[in-house]
């Protein structure tokens, strides 16, 4: 960072990751393999961004470019030991990504800002993807991740998928709000904002243009109030939304494959709309109070899946959720401090698949969350005893439907963790 003038900051900023990881999916759950999904991951990405600062009595605001680049690889296979079959899916997707942006806010008065901003992106995607059926058993803790290197007695059966692609996408989201100040303590504020995510490719099945996905599209209303109260010691903040999607991309498992394949597909309009309230208390300095509750509906306009099934809630998207929260914290002279926490979160009603299983749907649920701690004094170790889901609450968090495959023909749901507690110590160093 470096200030050009006392109005002007410059700010450069570098990065590169990378990463890998294996996983391991176990449907049977029993020592022989029935049905088992191992798979591997790896990704890397270099990423850098030029950005100025202006600030000035009439106007603050931020403009910059940023750069990514980066490729994601995997492999996975759906490995039917009942039946002998194994299948391979492995791809690899080259991303190069460029944007121009600017955010600001105009102090049109002393009690009243206008908020302007937008962003030019573009995305540059390759794909790679191979699928296979080999008639063969994987060995346990044995994989099939590379078509060159097929375990001893593996038969290839068909290539269903070899192919390189691209595609690019670009966009302009605008940003436009308002905030206006009635005092100090209170803040009435609106909101219209504009969302985009590129579009892409599967590692599936089909031709290189068959298994692409398209761009979805996001705007976003929100209008709300912010206020401190009682000598600043509540903070009460309120706020009514409304959202609308158009290429709204969703998972989906593929039809035309005989193991579980889930691949990534528009589904048309969708919106959701709703209020959302957050409350932070401090009625004495050593306890902080915190509670929000947020209220939704969720549902797609038109589309419908490739079995024909119209869509209509959204998934993953309960009608409420809602947390209540208190720390207190005991200073301890010369020792350190003790802080006792407790949370209970709440969840409504949602479900867990785009078609709206009644098998995928999750009831109203509440968890119970406590944790104790004790942090030296400079802050150089702590150690906590702390509990999850205390009512030991019974949910689902996933499900797997492949009852219409005819290699398969079953439904595989996934809990949510059971109670669980534990002792936990960090050192600083």
């Amino acid at each position: 960072t470096q200030s050009l003038t006392d109005a002007l900051d410059l700010k450069i900023v570098g990065a590169y990751r990378e990463g890998e990881g294996r996983q391991f999916i176990d449907f049977d759950e029993l020592n022989v393999n029935l049905f088992q999904v191992p798979a591997q991951y790896s990704d890397d990405q270099t990423s850098g961004e030029v950005q100025l600062t202006y600030t000035s009595d009439l106007v603050k605001g931020v403009a910059g470019v940023y750069y990514f680049t980066g490729q994601a690889t995997g492999a996975f296979d759906a490995s039917l030991g009942s039946l002998g079959l194994t299948s391979l899916t492995k791809g690899s997707v080259d991303t190069d990504s460029i944007a121009v942006y600017f955010d600001t806010t105009w102090s049109l008065t002393d009690r009243l800002n206008l908020n302007v901003g937008a962003r030019w992106n573009e995305d540059d995607k390759e794909a790679t993807v191979f699928v296979a059926q080999y008639a063969g058993v994987l060995a346990p803790n044995a994989t099939l991740f590379d078509e060159r290197n097929v375990p001893a007695g593996f038969t290839l059966v068909a290539v269903q998928s070899n192919y390189t692609n691209d595609r690019s996408f670009s966009n302009v989201s605008p940003r436009l709000g308002m905030d206006f100040k009635l005092n100090d303590d209170l803040m009435l504020y609106f909101s219209y904002a504009e969302g985009f995510k590129s579009g892409g490719f599967n590692d599936a099945l089909g031709d290189a243009n068959g298994i692409a996905f398209d761009p979805e599209t996001l705007w976003n209303y929100e209008a709300g109030v912010k206020a401190t109260l009682f000598e600043r010691r509540v903070v009460l903040n309120t706020a009514l939304y409304y959202m609308k999607w158009d290429n709204i991309q969703l998972s989906q498992d593929n039809p035309l494959t005989a193991v579980y394949d889930p691949i990534i597909l528009n589904g048309g309009a969708a919106h959701s709309q709703g209020v959302e309230v957050e409350l932070t208390a401090r009625p004495i300095p050593a306890l902080e109070i915190a509670a929000n509750l947020s209220v939704q509906q969720a549902e797609y306009d038109d589309g419908v899946l490739p079995t024909g099934e119209p869509l209509r809630k959204l998934p993953f998207a309960p009608d409420y959720t809602g947390m209540v929260s208190a720390d207190y914290r005991i200073p301890l002279e010369g020792l350190g401090e003790l802080s006792l926490f407790g949370e209970y979160q709440l969840r409504g009603r949602t479900y867990l698949t785009n078609n709206n299983d009644p098998d995928g749907r999750v009831g109203s649920y509440g968890l119970l969350n406590l944790r104790a701690s004790f942090e030296s004094a400079g802050g150089r170790w702590r150690v906590s005893v702390w509990g999850k889901n205390l009512t030991d609450e019974t949910y689902k968090q996933r499900l797997f439907d492949l009852s219409d495959q005819d290699l398969v023909g079953q439904k595989f749901i996934i809990l949510g963790e059971p109670r669980t507690y534990g002792v936990e110590l960090k050192v600083s160093y």
